[in-house]
């Protein structure tokens, strides 16, 4: 919230400063999940491939982490720095995170994936996971999807 009005010039629309109060009241203390917790990996379908994805955490907002390209699920809780990052998300909201076609556990398909399957793999992981409205989070190369997918489907992401 600092960074946008003070740092940016932009003051925060209404919808994001109450996702921020809703976060801040929801906070509980986080703890290191143990192998045994490790969420499951599910599949859904999206344009001929399948796409991995796990849901974690109950909090209040719904998180879609849009990862970059060499962010495979089945790995990234093994690495004491991303299962600190994936806690501290999951201690104020359900993150569902997944794996983009062609990589991790997803399926090949011989070329780079285009913005739009990408697009279309989120909303296919968000109907699978029941996500209505998550906010899009995305790390590396996967901000600029998450930054641009809100103009392709802009019913369905608040930020």
């Amino acid at each position: 919230m600092r960074i946008l009005d003070q740092e940016l010039g932009l003051p925060p629309q209404p919808e994001t400063t109450a996702l921020h109060q809703t976060i801040r009241l929801h906070r509980e203390p986080t703890t290191t999940p143990s192998p045994k917790a490790r969420p499951l990996v599910e599949y859904v379908a999206s344009g001929g491939v399948h796409i991995a994805y796990q849901v974690i955490g109950d909090g209040p907002v719904d998180i879609l982490l849009v990862q970059g390209y060499l962010s495979p699920l089945e790995h990234f809780l093994e690495l004491p720095d991303s299962a600190a990052f994936y806690d501290e998300l999951t201690s104020f909201s359900r993150l569902i995170a997944f794996d983009k076609r062609g990589g991790g556990l997803s399926d090949r398909m011989g070329y780079p994936p285009i913005l739009e399957d990408t697009v279309a793999d989120i909303l296919a992981v968000m109907r699978a996971a029941g996500s209505k409205h998550p906010v899009l989070f995305g790390t590396s190369e996967g901000g600029r999807t998450a930054c641009c997918s809100p103009l392709l489907i802009r019913d369905v992401c608040p930020g």
